[in-house]
């Protein structure tokens, strides 16, 4: 039973990923320890830097300066299951046409616990 619920979990994760790499916006995911632990195929394309570099608190060097606070700030009230937010965000991209994105949070529950799922277009 528990192999059967460990394989059906990994299936799910294996499909979300897939999906989430299939979309055309920037998309990653941080659990309630406040770290980012998954990104797409589009950020890793669009910031030109590996998942390795990214996990944890990496990803915060790609956010401009004067919206890092706002960013990390804005998404804490989602740890407790608020509503989902918006705002703004500039990235440091050096090749990017656009730096400016929007972007959404959401609270997610999953069976390894909650979860934060983000995405910018």
């Amino acid at each position: 039973m528990k192999k059967e619920a460990e394989q059906i979990l990994r299936e799910s994760q294996e499909r979300y990923r897939a999906m989430a790499d299939a979309l055309p916006v920037l998309v990653w995911q941080s659990t309630t320890d406040k770290l980012c632990n998954y990104f797409n195929k589009v950020w890793l394309e669009f910031t030109g830097r590996t998942t390795e570099r990214e996990l944890g608190n990496g990803w915060a060097d790609v956010v401009h300066p004067g919206d890092l606070r706002r960013c990390s700030t804005v998404t804490l009230p989602l740890l407790t299951g608020a509503n989902p937010l918006s705002w703004n965000t500039v990235y440091v991209i050096p090749q990017a046409s656009t730096p400016r994105y929007s972007t959404t949070a959401r609270h997610n529950s999953a069976p390894t616990g909650p979860f934060l799922a983000m995405g910018a277009a």
